[in-house]
């Protein structure tokens, strides 16, 4: 019975500190004792002691001896300040979790400093700090998780596209986050990665980089109003050949750049070089692209698993 009536009683008590930031009261009845006999009277010390709050003591003076002032803090709270950093090396890319962490401070009327220590698109090496956030521990300490969460995830897939993109610096890469991702929120998040990690390869090495995404939600962290999309599996098998699935797909939307896809038959280079035929003049204007989603399972076309 005891212990419910305590732990109503630090409920009530963190209602109160909701409005306030410290209570002050007395640390004992009257001055400061005469004599080092006794510490004085616990009674004042007691509540606090079991409301498990933090307090300071303050000598105030008094007319002989000092009077003991107590300042009394929220209960589990702290200002803290968290230095954020990753195992690996990564391409900072903090846009989608400082703006959550930020919105969710103003949810909650709590201030949240970052001080960030690089810039969007900066590379980052293991176990350096990429910035310090500094909070009330009350109101950051659920948040960590889902923090880094939202945070890590965007920066190796910055990584990656910047490896990728720069590895290959003629190439025009196309993200499918929607296909590939579990959900809106994970898409987001590697549609924005893929646009970092593209950004910093043209800046570094000239890459084309990517020039676009799959869905309309995402298309603008690649400057473009529209996502751009493929033909799908499906379409290659109705058609019964990759030839003819281009050409329907050419019927259906006239002037449209095409992106083939060429893996469907296992004959990657003979039914791009066919498509290619097919379609001289889209692939003289650059509007002809193939995509390749062959299977782990085996090689491109010509090419045993040593060759390759």
């Amino acid at each position: 019975d005891a212990r419910r009536h305590a732990h109503r009683a630090r409920r009530v008590l963190k209602g109160l500190f909701s409005e306030y930031d410290a209570i002050l009261t007395f640390s004992a009845p009257g001055p400061a004792p005469a004599t080092l006999a006794s510490t004085g009277d616990p009674r004042f010390n007691q509540l606090w002691t079991l409301m498990g709050v933090p307090c300071v003591n303050v000598p105030v003076p008094g007319e002989r001896l000092p009077v003991g002032v107590q300042v009394i803090g929220r209960f589990g709270d702290a200002r803290v300040t968290y230095a954020i950093f990753m195992r690996r090396p990564v391409v900072f890319a903090p846009r989608l979790a400082l703006d959550w962490l930020q919105e969710t401070g103003r949810s909650r009327n709590t201030e949240i400093e970052i001080d960030q220590r690089y810039g969007e698109g900066k590379w980052v090496g293991a176990g350096e700090p990429m910035m310090y956030i500094t909070g009330s521990f009350f109101h950051l300490v659920d948040l960590e998780t889902i923090f880094l969460q939202k945070l890590g995830p965007a920066c190796v897939a910055a990584y990656n596209a910047w490896t990728m993109c720069a590895d290959m610096p003629k190439t025009a890469f196309l993200a499918m986050d929607a296909r590939h991702c579990a959900g809106q929120e994970m898409a987001e998040m590697m549609a924005y990665a893929a646009s970092v990690g593209s950004a910093r390869a043209k800046r570094k090495v000239g890459a084309v980089g990517f020039i676009g995404n799959a869905t309309h939600a995402t298309a603008h962290f690649f400057g473009r109003e529209q996502g751009l999309g493929t033909m799908p599996h499906a379409l290659i098998g109705y058609a019964g050949s990759t030839v003819r699935a281009a050409e329907m797909f050419y019927e259906t939307f006239p002037g449209e750049p095409m992106t083939v896809l060429t893996d469907y038959f296992a004959r990657e280079i003979s039914d791009s070089l066919e498509v290619c035929r097919r379609f001289p003049d889209l692939a003289a204007r650059g509007m002809l692209s193939f995509r390749l989603d062959t299977t782990g399972g085996r090689y491109v076309e010509g090419l045993d698993p040593a060759t390759s």
